[in-house]
Protein backbone atom coordinates (compact mmCIF):
# COMPACT_ATOMS: atom_id res chain seq x y z
CA UNK A 1 0.00 0.00 0.00
CA UNK A 2 1.28 3.17 -1.30
CA UNK A 3 -0.20 5.39 1.55
CA UNK A 4 1.67 3.17 4.02
CA UNK A 5 4.70 3.44 1.85
CA UNK A 6 4.19 7.59 1.89
CA UNK A 7 3.13 7.78 5.96
CA UNK A 8 6.56 5.78 6.92
CA UNK A 9 8.80 8.11 4.90
CA UNK A 10 6.89 11.19 5.79
CA UNK A 11 7.99 10.31 9.71
CA UNK A 12 11.44 9.83 8.43
CA UNK A 13 11.26 13.03 7.20
CA UNK A 14 9.57 14.95 10.07
CA UNK A 15 12.54 16.96 11.46
CA UNK A 16 13.24 17.85 7.69
CA UNK A 17 9.84 18.90 7.19
CA UNK A 18 9.75 20.99 9.86
CA UNK A 19 12.74 22.65 9.57
CA UNK A 20 11.96 23.36 6.11
CA UNK A 21 8.22 24.65 6.83
CA UNK A 22 7.63 22.07 3.82
CA UNK A 23 4.49 19.93 2.90
CA UNK A 24 3.98 17.00 1.33
CA UNK A 25 0.12 16.94 -0.56
CA UNK A 26 -1.19 13.40 -1.91
CA UNK A 27 -4.14 12.06 -3.39
CA UNK A 28 -5.31 8.74 -2.36
CA UNK A 29 -2.50 6.12 -3.66
CA UNK A 30 -3.07 2.73 -4.93
CA UNK A 31 -1.47 -0.68 -3.54
CA UNK A 32 1.04 -2.11 -6.45
CA UNK A 33 3.11 -5.21 -6.10
CA UNK A 34 6.93 -4.15 -5.63
CA UNK A 35 9.37 -4.08 -2.82
CA UNK A 36 8.36 -2.16 0.14
CA UNK A 37 11.45 -1.33 0.89
CA UNK A 38 12.91 0.11 -2.49
CA UNK A 39 9.36 1.97 -3.06
CA UNK A 40 10.20 3.90 0.37
CA UNK A 41 14.05 4.64 -0.45
CA UNK A 42 12.19 5.76 -3.56
CA UNK A 43 9.88 7.85 -1.88
CA UNK A 44 13.04 9.42 0.38
CA UNK A 45 14.78 9.83 -2.32
CA UNK A 46 12.31 12.19 -4.59
CA UNK A 47 10.83 13.82 -0.89
CA UNK A 48 14.36 14.28 0.59
CA UNK A 49 15.62 15.90 -2.75
CA UNK A 50 12.72 18.35 -3.13
CA UNK A 51 13.21 19.20 0.76
CA UNK A 52 16.85 19.97 0.21
CA UNK A 53 16.71 21.64 -2.99
CA UNK A 54 14.16 24.33 -2.43
CA UNK A 55 14.01 28.04 -3.10
CA UNK A 56 15.67 30.10 -0.42
CA UNK A 57 12.69 32.02 1.46
CA UNK A 58 10.00 29.51 -0.02
CA UNK A 59 8.62 26.51 2.06
CA UNK A 60 9.17 22.93 -0.02
CA UNK A 61 5.98 21.36 -1.51
CA UNK A 62 5.62 18.16 -2.98
CA UNK A 63 2.66 17.12 -4.82
CA UNK A 64 1.62 13.35 -5.76
CA UNK A 65 -0.50 11.87 -8.03
CA UNK A 66 -1.48 8.82 -9.20
CA UNK A 67 -3.63 7.40 -12.50
CA UNK A 68 -4.29 4.27 -13.84
CA UNK A 69 -2.46 3.36 -17.38
CA UNK A 70 -1.46 1.04 -19.68
CA UNK A 71 1.47 -0.84 -20.42
CA UNK A 72 2.70 -1.21 -24.04
CA UNK A 73 1.66 -4.86 -23.83
CA UNK A 74 -1.40 -3.62 -22.71
CA UNK A 75 -1.02 -4.51 -19.00
CA UNK A 76 -2.69 -2.31 -16.19
CA UNK A 77 -0.24 -0.20 -14.37
CA UNK A 78 0.21 2.92 -12.30
CA UNK A 79 1.54 6.24 -13.37
CA UNK A 80 2.96 8.02 -9.83
CA UNK A 81 3.24 11.81 -10.75
CA UNK A 82 5.37 13.91 -7.62
CA UNK A 83 5.78 17.51 -8.67
CA UNK A 84 7.69 20.50 -6.67
CA UNK A 85 8.50 23.94 -6.24
CA UNK A 86 12.01 23.79 -5.77
CA UNK A 87 14.89 25.20 -8.03
CA UNK A 88 14.59 21.99 -10.45
CA UNK A 89 17.84 21.45 -12.52
CA UNK A 90 19.87 22.30 -15.74
CA UNK A 91 18.92 20.49 -19.18
CA UNK A 92 22.82 19.21 -18.88
CA UNK A 93 22.14 17.26 -15.29
CA UNK A 94 19.19 15.05 -16.91
CA UNK A 95 21.16 11.85 -17.61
Amino acid sequence: ALDTVLAETLQDLELRLEQTGGRVESAPLPTVTGDATQLRQLFQNLLGNALKYHLPGVPPLVCIEAAPTRLPGGEAAWRLTFTDNGIGFEPAQAE
